[in-house]
Parts: structure tokens; C-alpha cells; sequence
């Protein structure tokens, strides 16, 4: 699955909320919104992974769901052998207003799961929200 891409509707979803933000604070809103994001995804583990995972949509949307797994899916791609990295670097880069690894590092994924629990729940998310 090297090849997903983000479809269409996520793409807007996530620009949308990610927007083009002039203002620092609007800056800081979207990061703590992110960070809280990640926060909750950490609650994520082999046992409770559809549940929680389904939480975290509800509360958080789609766009910030993914922003989340596409830094994660960074920070842990050596581990994961690059896996789903083209899509990862693709919402990445919708996320235009970045400070590089820094803001990535901030909003990953942290959790004392093993790294592959990602894939339990973000492939089948990634697989429906492909073109």
C-alpha cells in the first residue's frame, strides 16, 4: 500500500482545518487542538483499538484524526519499514505553515504501545480514506 494517496474530500477537510493561519495565536489554537488529539490517540492499544480510535474521530474530525497518524507514521517510518509513508507526507505537506520536525515531533502519536499498533487501527483508516 506504498502508493495511497489522501482523497479528495480528507485533503479539503484537513486544509480546512489547518487553514493559512496569520495570526500566532490562531497558530497556537490549531497545535494545542492537535497535541490534544495525539493525547487521546495515546489511550489507543492492541485491545481497544476500534473503540478508541472511534472516540477520537467523533471528538476530534477526520482532519486532525489524520494529521496525527501522518506524524506518527513519520516519526516511527523506520520502524515501520516506510509504511503508508506517501500518504503521510502527503497530509504533511498540506500542513504548510509547519516549523518542520519540530511541530511533527509535538503532534505524534507517543503512548507506550508498541509501534506497530498504528497499523491496527490507522490502515484501515488510511485504505478508506485513499483516492
Amino acid at each position: 500500500m506504498p502508493g495511497n494517496m489522501p482523497d479528495k474530500e480528507l485533503i479539503k477537510e484537513i486544509k480546512q482545518f489547518l487553514g493559512h493561519p496569520t495570526d500566532r495565536l490562531e497558530r497556537v489554537k490549531i497545535v494545542k487542538k492537535l497535541k490534544e488529539t495525539a493525547k487521546d490517540m495515546e489511550k489507543i492499544n492492541r485491545y481497544n483499538h476500534a473503540e478508541v480510535f472511534t472516540e477520537c474521530l467523533q471528538k476530534h474530525g477526520r482532519a486532525a484524526v489524520s494529521v496525527c497518524i501522518a506524524a506518527t507514521l513519520r516519526e516511527l517510518r523506520e520502524s515501520l519499514g516506510n509504511w503508508n509513508i506517501g500518504w503521510a507526507s502527503a497530509v504533511l505537506d498540506l500542513w504548510t505553515w509547519k516549523r518542520g520536525q519540530h511541530h511533527i515531533c509535538m503532534v505524534s502519536v507517543r503512548g507506550n504501545s508498541h509501534p506497530t499498533t498504528i497499523c491496527d487501527y490507522a490502515g484501515y483508516f488510511i485504505e478508506c480514506n485513499s483516492a
